[in-house]
């Protein structure tokens, strides 16, 4: 005789559960079946409002991207800088917005977004959500897939429970969907384990060196490499014994990979320092470049180059091909700027000027022809006043023009760049100082030229400038040119008209670049090229 067919189930999706609640003449809940029954309703309630409130959250949240972006654009567009962007240092803008983040920032930002429940679902569920599948809510046989995952925990959970009713036989104990809390949590768990990246446990173990094998203690290697940065043995002594007490250079011990490591950086550092040309003029270090180290070719000048305020020497980088052909050109940081290292000396129009002539008297240079932008028009200026034997010639490229509203303006700067750093500037003189003819890839070197200074060497040469005096003009005799921007609004055509009008040169011309703004050997670089060329052969 056959066994009677076995009743199978197939699944227990939520249509199955509806129909046996719809009709319960098939088939008789008992007590443990019922209250998972009513958990795993509500949990579902719980769920689909969730859903819901995070779809509202995300379309919030990409109204409000989408409102920042065009306002941003506005800004960008208007050339007004971001009045609420965090103050970000130049080196690690990333990384200090993210260490800037403290509680009450994180605090704000849950404010802002926060419209859950507190008690429905963990941070790190709610993450995974948010990353994963969050438009559409758990399929049947996904569903029956994870109870399937969660089997061998379930299994017990659920044997227990079943036996502590009244000997009740649970039907769906094999292939249930209606698992407990504690499967819930356990579910979870192994949920927010795969969204979470391990941290790599296995880390080598330091290697501890003693003083007499490692570079840290060797006097002899760090006269070598640091003692030229400071005026005395004194000072030297104070910043070695200060290296010497701090735990985080002396008290760790380092592995080996990374003590090979620092030993290569400083013999590349050492090498480095040997090709760049520094020169100590006034007890600091300036950084030159000499196109002709041997002299001035024959019938040629020599031409010494002044740049302006958060610039280097690489300004007047793509004029140089109209001049180096014929004429020996010196080009060099001013102190406080780029590659010169600011060294807590007081800087003034004087100090640079006084730089400069050092420079000439280093390499032996009887006279040079002087070309200045913006404060180095300033300083080039000064130069054929309290130097005129040394000084053949003047080129001023925008020169400034001491005023009260020059006062004001580098004060504000200096206050902006203690508080902020270079930032803020970087990302808006490109734009505000430009004219309308300057390229974006001009503009993105302005602003690398401003990112990479020196904030405390960049405030002190603000300080220069705004207690930097009116000069008198009428002193300077020798050949003069000046070129101004039509568009220059840091320093106007009214200011460059004074100090041409002013000037007592027999020979002296003024010529104004169409389109042009402050920068104008990266926005019209032919054009000076061939102008400053042409004044320079003609002497």
């Amino acid at each position: 005789m056959t066994d009677p067919p076995k009743r199978v189930v197939l699944e227990k999706s939520r249509t199955v559960r509806r129909r046996y609640q719809r009709s319960n003449k098939r088939l008789k809940f008992t007590a443990s079946q019922i209250a998972r029954i009513e958990r795993e309703e509500e949990r579902e309630r719980r769920a689909q409002k969730l859903r819901e409130k995070e779809k509202k959250r995300i379309a919030n949240k990409k109204k409000k991207a989408e409102k920042e972006a065009k306002a941003r654009e506005e800004r960008r567009r208007l050339g007004v800088s971001d009045p609420s962007a965090p103050t970000v240092p130049s080196s690690q803008p990333s990384l200090f917005n993210f260490l800037k983040k403290g509680p009450q920032a994180l605090a704000e930002q849950q404010t802002t977004f926060e419209d859950t429940e507190p008690d429905t679902i963990s941070t790190e569920a709610d993450t995974c959500e948010e990353s994963g599948s969050e438009n559409d809510e758990l399929s049947d046989a996904e569903a029956v897939g994870l109870a399937t995952s969660v089997g061998n925990v379930d299994g017990s959970t659920e044997s227990n429970e079943v036996k502590s009713g009244e000997n009740d036989e649970d039907e769906f104990s094999d292939c249930s969907i209606f698992y407990d809390e504690d499967v819930i949590r356990e579910a979870e768990t192994a949920a927010t384990a795969q969204c979470t990246v391990r941290a790599p446990q296995d880390r080598p173990a330091p290697i501890s060196l003693p003083a007499e094998e490692s570079f840290r203690d060797d006097t002899a290697l760090l006269l070598e490499e640091f003692a030229w940065e400071f005026d005395t043995d004194e000072e030297f002594e104070q910043e070695l014994a200060r290296i010497r007490s701090d735990p985080i250079h002396f008290g760790c011990p380092s592995s080996g990979l990374s003590l090979a490591r620092e030993q290569r950086q400083r013999t590349i550092s050492r090498q480095t320092k040997q090709k760049m040309p520094f020169l100590t003029i006034n007890n600091h270090q300036l950084h030159y470049a000499d196109s002709h180290p041997n002299g001035a070719p024959a019938n040629g000048q020599t031409i010494i180059f002044i740049h302006g305020l958060g610039s280097s020497q690489n300004y007047y980088f793509p004029i140089l091909p109209y001049l180096t052909p014929h004429h020996r050109c010196i080009t060099l940081d001013t102190y406080g700027s780029a590659r010169s290292p600011y060294t807590g000396h007081q800087i003034s129009i004087a100090s640079i000027t006084a730089d400069t002539i050092g420079v000439l008297d280093a390499l032996s240079i009887p006279q040079a022809i002087a070309i200045g932008h913006s404060m180095g028009g300033l300083v080039a200026t000064n130069l054929g006043i309290d130097h005129a034997p040394r000084i053949k010639a003047i080129v001023a490229v925008g020169p400034t023009h001491p005023s009260p509203t020059l006062t004001t303006t580098m004060t504000t700067r200096k206050q902006t760049v203690t508080k902020a750093g270079m930032e803020p500037l970087a990302n808006s003189i490109p734009h505000q100082a430009t004219g309308s003819g300057c390229s974006a890839l001009a503009k993105s070197f302005i602003r690398e030229l401003l990112i990479a200074q020196d904030p405390v060497g960049y405030g002190a040469l603000c300080e220069a400038l705004a207690a930097a005096p009116r000069l008198d003009y009428a002193a300077v005799r020798a050949p003069f040119l000046l070129l101004a921007g039509e568009e220059d609004r840091s320093a106007s055509l009214e200011g460059c008209r004074v100090v041409f009008e002013g000037v007592a040169s027999a020979r002296k011309s003024m010529v104004v670049l169409d389109r042009v703004g402050h920068w104008h050997c990266l926005e019209a670089p032919e054009v000076v090229g061939e102008v400053v060329g042409r004044f320079v052969g003609g002497l």
